[in-house]
């Protein structure tokens, strides 16, 4: 059995399509979660328009400006600013994607992850202190991206993790990081915007200091 994992302009095609997803598991096998936040401001809630109810509460204060097209959230208030679920996917195979821009490059923030409860696991596309985008998987791996990205631009990020030995990121369609260490992972319960759930609470230190436009979740 072979699985096709999408590409990166299908994840851009869904972030083009603005949350127009009444009928998106048809259109997009595999997208479990589409968080549009240039729609407007949804209160303490981030929709999700995959059409699987995979809302996401807005914690610790994260607020609605404006955006490169309509709204975004902003995660740079100094706090645990993020937006929370449950797990959308268990594991590979999966893909994160988002439109995001940061206000510095010179810590490390967690763009889209999922995680477990007891800070063993998790799948992490991120912003490493280098100045450059990074994947994590499993426990405390972490591969950044040999090409740096710039405070105040907004960017595309995309990663594939195919399975336990494929890893792939790309950042506005341009493949940066990729690794084959064989990582495995389990019990993924949680699902973080801006940040992650690190230990039974939020890593402070990982919150993202800019703002994001759209997010989505593939189990492909």
């Amino acid at each position: 059995m072979s699985i096709r994992i999408p590409t990166y302009q299908e994840a851009y095609e869904c972030m083009l399509h603005r949350g127009k997803f009444s009928s998106a598991p048809r259109l997009w096998p595999g997208l479990r979660g589409y968080w549009d936040m240039t729609l407007g401001k949804a209160g303490l809630r981030a929709l999700d328009f995959s059409g699987n109810r995979n809302h996401g509460t807005l914690t610790n204060g994260p607020t609605w400006v404006p955006g490169p097209m309509g709204t975004a959230l902003d995660f740079s208030g100094g706090g645990d600013e993020n937006v929370t679920g449950g797990a959308v996917v268990s594991g590979y195979p999966c893909t994160f994607a988002c439109g995001f821009v940061s206000d510095v490059t010179n810590k490390d923030q967690e763009l889209v992850a999922v995680s477990n409860s007891t800070n063993t696991s998790w799948l992490v596309i991120g912003l490493a202190s280098s100045g450059r985008v990074f994947i994590s998987a499993a426990e405390t791996s972490k591969y950044s991206a040999t090409s740096a990205f710039s405070a105040g631009r907004w960017y595309t990020a995309a990663v594939v993790f195919a399975s336990a030995t494929d890893r792939r990121c790309y950042l506005d369609g341009n493949l940066v990081v990729s690794d084959t260490i064989s990582k495995t992972v389990s019990g993924l319960n949680n699902t973080t915007l801006g940040g992650l759930y690190y230990n039974g609470g939020f890593y402070s230190a990982g919150v993202l200091d800019g703002r994001m436009s759209w997010a989505s979740i593939w189990s492909r």
